[in-house]
């Protein structure tokens, strides 16, 4: 597994139930997250008017997840999926059993020695039997940024672009898909950036 200093995308912006979240690389390659309440409005209002030029970065092409959709029909969505890194290439999977392993916090955890019916005991048990099982990636992996948003489209979320035309940004979003099925680019977000495809401003 080769990871990348510099990100794939330049952010994941995920729009959640209770607001609006984006990670990012720094220029120096630290990973970082902003977050607020609010909706997607709001959020690019604050963009336009510069309230996130502390991160030094541009969004411009970056990707936009809506999790909204599966998430109010599937709250447990939010344990089950995997995590993302920016800096993975498409395929890559940063196992949490290659990390955990040997560490004394993580087989606390296993042993409910922290207390039971621990939330994030169950994370590190499912994330144990997934590598047992041989599937592609368990609930504390981390997989690169396509392989994550098409993890949460094949289960309803929608997925985007932003783009910025002037000082103003809009999100191009991609069309639906049925739910458990994507046949589409295994990058669609990559290709539509490229593209520069047209869709509502809505700044």
């Amino acid at each position: 597994m080769t990871k990348r200093r510099e990100p794939v995308v330049p952010a994941l912006i995920v729009i959640g139930l209770v607001g609006v979240y984006f990670d990012y690389i720094t220029p120096e390659g630290n990973r970082c997250s902003c977050s607020g309440c609010g909706d997607l409005d709001y959020f690019l209002r604050r963009l336009t008017e510069g309230h996130y030029r502390s991160t030094r970065i541009d969004l411009h092409a970056s990707v936009v997840l809506d999790k909204r959709r599966p998430l109010e029909a599937h709250p447990g969505f939010a344990y089950a999926s995997p995590m993302v890194d920016l800096c993975l290439q498409p395929g890559d999977v940063s196992r949490f059993a290659d990390l955990a392993r040997g560490s004394f916090l993580a087989d606390a955890l296993r042993n409910d020695l922290v207390g039971e019916n621990n939330a994030f005991a169950a994370l590190v048990r499912g994330a144990d039997e997934a590598e047992k099982i041989g599937v592609p990636h368990g609930p504390l992996d981390e997989v690169d940024v396509e392989r994550y948003c098409r993890w949460w489209r094949t289960r309803g979320a929608r997925t985007g672009v932003l783009l910025r035309d002037g000082t103003e940004y809009r999100v191009t979003w991609h069309e639906p898909v049925t739910v458990g099925r994507d046949t589409g680019s295994e990058t669609p977000f990559l290709d539509w950036a490229e593209g520069g495809g047209h869709g509502d401003v809505l700044s």
